[in-house]
């Protein structure tokens, strides 16, 4: 806590305008084919923007998700798909964004799609494709992958065996749209 007073004695601000939203997805199966889980809003000042440090990090937006099974029509290898219902939890973000921003509780629909690609991914071979729709159609969100794989536990990389997935979307999403 010493460094924000040094920073304003010092004349330096600290921008708290957010600027950026990354909006990474924990998804867990559930009875039926359905899913629950949860989409976290990271929300970032300007400068993250030029060099992606936490040090920007403002503030988190979190939406509890409902999925029901549905089609996939983004990708060929698109199996898994979940029409989603989606509610508002809590935020940290008090003053800085409105907790009803429609933006937060714009995804419409998530899925599961073929192997990512690349030499890149963290997981490969377990790492899927993960498509979102905010309203718009079916758009690459970036990687999925089964969470056990973090532990260093063995995966058989499929939801449908009950395995959680984390989504990490490979692009941020300029705020306000």
């Amino acid at each position: 806590m010493i460094l924000l007073p040094v920073l304003l004695l010092s004349g330096c601000s600290i921008d708290l305008t957010p600027t950026w939203a990354f909006d990474p997805i924990w998804l867990e199966p559930g009875p039926d084919g359905t899913a629950h889980g949860f989409q976290t809003w990271e929300m970032f000042g300007p400068d993250w923007a030029r060099q992606n440090n936490e040090k920007f990090y403002l503030c988190v937006v979190v939406v509890e998700l409902w999925g029901e099974p549905g089609e996939c029509d983004a990708e060929p290898d698109c199996d898994e798909a979940w029409s989603l219902t989606r509610e508002f939890l809590e935020t940290d973000c008090i003053g800085l964004v409105p907790k009803d921003d429609p933006l937060f509780t714009s995804l419409q629909r998530i899925g599961l799609g073929s192997v990512a690609p690349g030499d890149d991914v963290l997981y490969p071979g377990f790492t899927l494709t993960g498509w979102a729709d905010y309203g718009n159609g079916w758009e690459v969100h970036g990687e999925a992958y089964p969470d056990a794989l973090d532990f260093g536990v063995p995966s058989a990389g499929s939801f449908s065996e009950g395995e959680t997935f984390t989504f990490v979307p490979t692009k941020a999403f300029p705020y306000p749209l």
